[in-house]
């Protein structure tokens, strides 16, 4: 029979011992899940497989539904980490004396972004639901870009017939671009540079042509992540 000393030292034990904090236990999940998955679709784009991103994050498949039931959840948690990222950069381009310069370096900077990681070559484009944090950070970004442009206006650098949503059309381009089979890994700088130089204020605006039919078998072809 245990004395009335060794209950106290059990009851002690007991009392000491650490309780699993469940809650930090699924924090540290979801947070190896989006940091594989973010890594999983800069290499493969957003089409890659979720056992892949469940591999690689050292959890099954299942765990990741718990955490993220649809892939649009998902892509949401990763895109937070890079939307600050993108406010940045037009912060810094509305910070720089001469906003036709901020213009250009910023979108030559989100351009390299999307360059540098595919699976960020579709969420900058991408809608979220318009409560979330992401849409919200966007759309701050959206009236800096906005400001910026009215700017580079008033300067006389940028086309006064130049349109804002003529920058997410660029973005898009843009990661047909890098994504295409034929282009080589900084083909895309050519063609924002020629881009910037067409929005251009002291350019001649002349009629464009009409844009050359590019069939299935032609030079450019998508491809698919």
């Amino acid at each position: 029979m245990a004395t009335e000393s060794e209950g106290r030292n059990r009851a002690e034990v007991v009392e000491s011992a650490p309780i699993p904090r469940l809650r930090d236990d699924a924090e540290h999940n979801r947070e190896r899940i989006v940091t594989a998955a973010q890594e999983v679709f800069a290499e493969r784009g957003l089409d890659a497989s979720l056992d892949e991103v469940a591999r690689r994050a050292g959890v099954d498949t299942a765990t990741i539904y718990r955490r993220f039931p649809t892939r649009t959840d998902l892509l949401t948690a990763i895109f937070e980490r890079n939307i600050s990222d993108y406010v940045d950069a037009v912060d810094e381009a509305l910070a720089n004396p001469s906003s036709w310069t901020g213009f250009c370096q910023l979108l030559e900077r989100l351009c390299a972004m999307q360059a540098a990681d595919a699976g960020l070559r579709d969420l900058i484009i991408m809608s979220f639901p318009k409560t979330t944090r992401t849409e919200l950070l966007r759309a701050t970004g959206q009236r800096g870009i906005e400001e910026l442009v009215a700017r580079a206006k008033i300067e006389g650098k940028l086309r006064p017939d130049f349109a804002v949503a003529e920058v997410a059309s660029l973005f898009v381009a843009n990661a047909y671009l890098v994504s295409a089979t034929c282009a080589t890994p900084d083909e895309w700088r050519r063609f924002v540079a020629n881009m910037i130089e067409s929005f251009r204020a002291e350019r001649p605006i002349q009629t464009l042509p009409p844009p050359t039919d590019r069939r299935a078998d032609g030079p450019i072809r998508a491809q698919r992540g």
